[in-house]
């Protein structure tokens, strides 16, 4: 094939992404002993799960987090600014001074074959993050039913998104084992989904929450 006789450079649209932070046990600690109460008795714990699209049926509001997971996410937003044109400054009153605070935490505790559909939240930025995730990729990808398809997603985390020729487009985020105590921070009204797992017998647990403008 020969080349172009003319000088040519690519351009890119700008698009608006997510950020993935790697925590530490020790940064979520009040987070996890919260968890685990509320593991410990569900029957005692505030169901969530009118507010929320997942089939799951574990889902309970996690409200004396909410403080700690405040303070641990606020830094990141800055970051999301630099890289996402002031994304979050515009949705707020005063972008100049941008200001959120987190309204709501919840966590779920997932079983084998339960999911998460095409969905979005309330807000203006969202998060997620993965406390417990029972399975590796190479026990997913052996026993899912999707072992001979095209693209295998079992218990993998998605955005879906639209392109600039306005086709709707699928990011799958490999969130097994090795993603445990990994964040990704995205906009609330980001379309996205959590796919069935079926390799384990416990709970795929996971804390999110969501961001408004002071």
């Amino acid at each position: 094939m020969t080349k172009p006789q003319a000088y040519f450079e690519a351009r890119e649209f700008i698009n608006i992404g997510f950020l993935m932070a790697q925590l530490s046990p020790q940064q979520l600690a009040p987070v996890i002993e919260e968890v685990q109460a509320i593991q410990a008795d569900f029957s005692g714990s505030e169901k969530w799960n009118q507010n929320l699209a997942g089939q799951i049926q574990h889902e309970y509001k996690l409200p004396g987090a909410v403080p700690h997971l405040e303070q641990l996410i606020t830094p990141f937003f800055a970051e999301y600014d630099k890289i996402f044109g002031h994304y979050i400054a515009k949705q707020c009153p005063d972008p100049s001074k941008p200001a959120l605070f987190m309204k709501e935490s919840w966590v779920n505790f997932q079983r084998k074959h339960e999911f998460n559909p095409p969905h979005d939240h309330l807000g203006i930025m969202s998060f997620v993050i993965w406390l417990q995730i029972p399975y590796t990729r190479e026990q997913e990808m052996a026993c899912a039913p999707g072992t001979e398809a095209n693209i295998n997603v079992a218990g993998q985390f998605g955005f879906q998104y639209t392109n600039t020729l306005g086709d709707i487009c699928s990011n799958y985020i490999p969130a097994y084992k090795d993603f445990e105590y990994r964040m990704l921070l995205f906009p609330a009204r980001m379309k996205h989904l959590v796919a069935p797992f079926y390799s384990s017998d416990d709970f795929r647990i996971s804390v999110s929450g969501n961001f408004f403008a002071k």
